[in-house]
């Protein structure tokens, strides 16, 4: 990953800490819980990639 790419993936991780402090009081609020949700489902994805080892053309071994 860039090191823009990993500064932004902190920032998701952060993100996601500050929800799972605050999940009682953002599932008071359906749609923001629901968009919550989606974000936390494409972090985890992000994360999975991430454990992918990427080659220098890009490739994954």
């Amino acid at each position: 990953m860039t090191d823009r790419q990993q500064n932004t993936f902190r920032m998701f991780l952060a993100v996601k800490g500050v929800y799972n402090k605050n999940r009682e009081l953002i599932a008071g609020y359906a749609p923001l819980k629901v968009a919550f949700d989606d974000f936390l489902a494409r972090v985890d994805a992000i994360q999975q990639e991430s454990t992918d080892t990427e080659t220098d053309d890009g490739g994954v071994v």
